[in-house]
């Protein structure tokens, strides 16, 4: 079931109506720290939604909890649109964050918006989101395939190895669909024209020493 709604759903969709094309479409969690060539990403295919539908065998009815912000209904009535497609039949619910983290941490829900963030170092993140024993797994996904690829990735010292190994935990991730990504992250600098030596920013933040006013 997990997979159809991964081609059913559009990320693309979501980007540009829902963040007006202020993020970039992603296929992991890695942004450009990994360039898996072999990533399993599954693209909006209803065709391909429908077809595994038919092996369920039964009609699907859930709830799709997001923020009671305007993205959030957006985003909300996007997924809605998107699954009945597809013969799927989804009831958007917008709730401010705590109730929303409440609900997911307890386990009472069926779908639910959630953020990754942004990191030098996903592999601890991606630990405690998918191993089966972590008490952060909140998808309650299980894998033992995963568990392994997780606890190799902490073990593994070579970092081109490492990143191996993080594209088979992000193909995998795909495959099993725990997750759906809504777009990456973008950070934005806004200084004025005296300031100079910004160079970038890492994860949002920039690094202040290299800065200085041209007076």
């Amino acid at each position: 079931m997990r997979r159809a709604l991964a081609h059913a759903f559009s990320q693309k969709r979501q980007v540009e109506i829902a963040y007006k094309n202020s993020i970039p479409v992603v296929h992991h969690p890695f942004g450009h720290r990994c360039r898996c060539i072999e990533d399993a990403y599954r693209q909006h295919d209803p065709e391909s939604a429908r077809n595994l539908l038919s092996e369920v065998g039964r009609s699907i009815s859930l709830e799709v909890l997001h923020s009671s912000s305007k993205r959030g209904r957006d985003i909300g009535e996007i997924t809605q649109q998107l699954f009945k497609n597809v013969g799927v039949s989804s009831r958007p619910l917008g709730l401010s964050f705590g109730p929303i983290i409440k609900r997911v941490i307890s386990g009472e829900y069926q779908m639910s918006t959630w953020r990754i963030s942004s990191r030098p170092d996903q592999g601890p993140a991606l630990f405690m989101m998918f191993h089966s024993k972590s008490r952060a797994n909140f998808s309650r996904y299980q894998n033992t395939a995963m568990d392994d690829l997780l606890t190799a990735q902490r073990m593994e010292m070579a970092p081109e190895k490492r990143e191996e190994i993080l594209c088979r935990i992000a193909a995998l991730i795909n495959e099993d669909v725990p997750v759906l990504y809504r777009g990456g992250m973008r950070s934005h600098v806004i200084a004025k024209r005296l300031v100079r030596g910004i160079t970038g920013s890492n994860d949002g933040i920039v690094r202040l020493k290299s800065v200085w006013m041209d007076r």
